[in-house]
């Protein structure tokens, strides 16, 4: 058994592998595309969908905030158009519920997915660290046109807009 590398550095693929030109030119769609044709995704779908012919066994209701669960569902419900709450409500029992999953990639297309949405507000990205300090990149702080571009916006707007 080898051993683990504290470098988080050590896990990052190069730039210029294929995977990693593939993912720049890619929308999530293609991305999806591209991963799920591969044979461990493959037989990762396939295993999933096997446990959709399984009786459904659901959560029971012991510990949790039922109450709560329904106040914030109908207000999400208020809130959305007649397509949206069309894909977000189905039967408990639905294969749709059952296959849900949240990855970077699209492989059960169901639901509302959010990265679909155009939405401008502030924004967290973060990444650790976010300063390289090795190597002969080093000095290279990231996200410093997005904190600048985004800092513009803000001033750009009134007091009323940004509140």
């Amino acid at each position: 058994m080898g051993s683990i590398s504290p470098s988080f550095r050590d896990y990052i693929p190069p730039q210029d592998t294929s995977r990693s030109q593939q993912l720049r030119a890619s929308d999530t769609y293609q991305w999806c595309a591209y991963r799920c044709a591969e044979s461990f995704m493959l037989d990762w779908i396939e295993s999933w969908k096997m446990l959709l012919d399984a009786p459904y066994m659901g959560r029971g209701r012991l510990g949790a905030p039922v109450k709560l669960m329904v106040e914030a569902a109908k207000k999400i419900m208020s809130l959305v158009s007649l397509s949206e709450l069309t894909a977000m409500c189905l039967p408990l029992d639905a294969d749709e519920w059952r296959s849900w999953i949240n990855p970077e990639i699209y492989v059960f297309r169901h639901g509302v997915r959010l990265e679909e949405q155009m939405v401008i507000s502030p924004v967290f990205m973060g990444a650790e660290p976010d300063i390289i300090d090795e190597v002969s990149e080093k000095g290279i702080k990231i996200f410093t046109e997005q904190e600048a571009a985004g800092l513009a916006i803000m001033a750009s707007l009134d007091e009323a807009m940004r509140a």
